[in-house]
């Protein structure tokens, strides 16, 4: 339907038959000369389909090491267990955990 038309009005004691999908091809050929002259009266009138541009990049964390982490607790059995965490676009890449104040990872993620 366009903006100017109107639906059809069907009266009450009109029967519908049953619809069994197979429409002709000049059926569907006559709807689409209709609504490619209703685009083209409005103006809309699709030239070339857009041009998608793809790009990919790549991004590398290089983590060398920490230095003189707090400790966690005062009781000497409390462990620390560092580790980095780098998320980027929904992935998630974590180092190796350490068991030191002073670790050195070395690590690229």
């Amino acid at each position: 339907m366009g903006p100017n038309e109107r639906p059809p009005v069907h009266s009450q004691d009109e029967e519908f038959g049953d619809d069994d999908g197979a429409d002709s091809d000049e059926d569907e050929e006559a709807l689409a000369q209709r609504i490619e002259s209703i685009k083209r009266a409005q103006g809309v009138v699709q030239i070339l389909a857009p041009n998608k541009i793809n790009k990919s990049y790549q991004m590398t964390v290089s983590v060398a090491k920490a230095e003189y982490l707090p400790k966690v607790d005062a009781d000497e059995e409390a462990i620390l267990r560092p580790f980095v965490s780098a998320r980027v676009v929904g992935l998630v890449h974590t180092t190796n955990v350490k068991r030191n104040v002073n670790p050195n990872f070395n690590a690229k993620l």
